[in-house]
């Protein structure tokens, strides 16, 4: 029997709990996820071997696992655009050694070192590497330079790329607008924010992927979307921002519909999720940004380093020209506290690299202090509330599969995300 070819969705994040919350029943395809059978396949339990988000437990951590096979112990990759230096293959080189035609589109933290049967790669927008083919870098430049400086950009330039972002993606809008107004009638835009905009880009981009994927003749493809991981982490719950959940739901269960759709006939369909989340609001935390970006918040500490990298958002990569001047940052950023709660985890790599993740969340005022090595600083001088955090990264996922052969049949344990590359080959 001829093996037909394979489908990926990777819905980051995803959280059952999120959905059961905020459950309709006109979302067909979002409530088929919570079964445990239906036509989407058998849902399979996962478990991620990380236990500290902001460390092992983030999904630019996972996905590797997931694509490269080796738990977060062995492949060491934890932060954004680090794939490169994976010393295990992807499971996409597996494909390239058989031959086999393939679509990466929007995969967190994917590299592809060689490309010859790829025939569509469009890397996470916080990864700065050139598309395949070259023009979809004229879709995706204007959200990876909001991304590589999010944190510190100013409102302005962040409405400038959102802006240049609609221009770009209109002819995509124009074949969306009958669904694009079914949502604003539903949920209606009152107090819409910048975030919300995030949320359409995601889904504008998700079906451009399907768009494009359909003209290709490819045998393996992963498409990943990041589309509710934020309204998970920061609207879950919180009284007035029902409508960014709402909004994130109603454009997942299309995506899901759209794939389901017009892929069924052609492909195996498999769905998963890699890590999920669990709320957090009675935690009352919240989530903090350096005011002006990481690197004028590494220059006001008086730390002197050869190279910065921002992560995502809460994360940073930082570059010595010697180990003296790496341990002086590292004594810095570990000595800065709130009534003895340290402000960063940091990471030190062994060599002239740091990374460093703001994992304060307490609750503050404008007369909170911060104690440090220097001097003591007020935490509105250097850093800024982007809001309560209601989701945290959870180690449980799911995977849903088409078929089932044997494997975990019958068994209740969980499988492991680094056994998942099995379904990929």
């Amino acid at each position: 029997m001829k093996k037909r070819p394979k489908l990926f969705l990777e819905i980051n994040e995803i959280t059952e709990d999120f959905i059961l919350d905020y459950k309709n029943k006109n979302w067909q395809f979002l409530n088929f996820l919570l079964k445990k059978e239906s036509i989407l396949g058998k849902k399979l339990e996962t478990k991620s071997a990380g236990k500290l988000e902001g460390h092992d437990l983030d999904p630019w951590v996972e996905w590797v696992t997931i694509h490269c096979g080796k738990p977060y112990k062995d492949h060491k990759i934890k932060f954004l655009g680090q794939a490169k230096s994976c010393k295990f293959p992807f499971v996409w080189e597996h494909w390239e050694k058989n031959k086999v035609k393939y679509v990466l589109w929007n995969v967190f933290n994917g590299f592809v070192k060689k490309s010859d049967f790829c025939q569509i790669f469009l890397p996470d927008p916080w990864t700065k590497i050139n598309s395949k083919p070259l023009f979809l870098n004229f879709y995706t430049s204007p959200t990876r330079n909001l991304a590589s400086s999010y944190t510190g950009s100013s409102f302005l330039k962040k409405i400038f790329y959102g802006f240049l972002s609609i221009f770009l993606f209109s002819p995509t809008i124009i074949l969306r607008i009958p669904l694009l107004v079914k949502l604003l009638i539903l949920y209606g835009v009152r107090s819409i924010s910048l975030s919300d905009f995030y949320i359409i880009y995601e889904y504008l981009l998700t079906f451009l992927g399907l768009i494009l994927i359909k003209f290709t003749k490819a045998k393996r493809i992963i498409i990943t979307t990041n589309i509710v991981a934020h309204a998970q982490h920061h609207a879950w719950k919180i009284k007035g921002k029902k409508r960014t959940c709402l909004w994130s739901l109603f454009l997942m269960d299309n995506l899901l519909k759209m794939t389901f759709t017009h892929f069924q006939k052609t492909h195996d369909i498999f769905i998963i999720n890699g890590i999920s989340q669990t709320n957090v609001i009675e935690n009352n935390e919240f989530d903090y940004l350096p005011l002006n970006g990481h690197k004028k918040l590494i220059n006001s500490l008086g730390i002197k380093y050869n190279n910065l990298k921002p992560g995502m958002t809460h994360d940073a990569f930082l570059t010595f020209k010697n180990k003296n001047e790496k341990d002086v940052a590292k004594n810095i950023l570990n000595s800065l506290h709130i009534k003895k709660e340290r402000l960063f985890k940091v990471f030190d790599n062994g060599s002239k690299n740091l990374e460093f993740y703001l994992s304060y969340r307490s609750k503050v005022n404008k007369h909170t202090k911060i104690k440090g090595i220097r001097k003591d600083y007020r935490f509105d001088q250097l850093f800024y509330c982007c809001g309560q955090r209601t989701g945290s990264h959870k180690q449980k996922g799911f995977i849903i599969v088409p078929y089932f052969k044997g494997g975990y049949e019958g068994k209740k344990e969980f499988i492991k995300n680094q056994k998942l590359i099995k379904f990929f080959k």
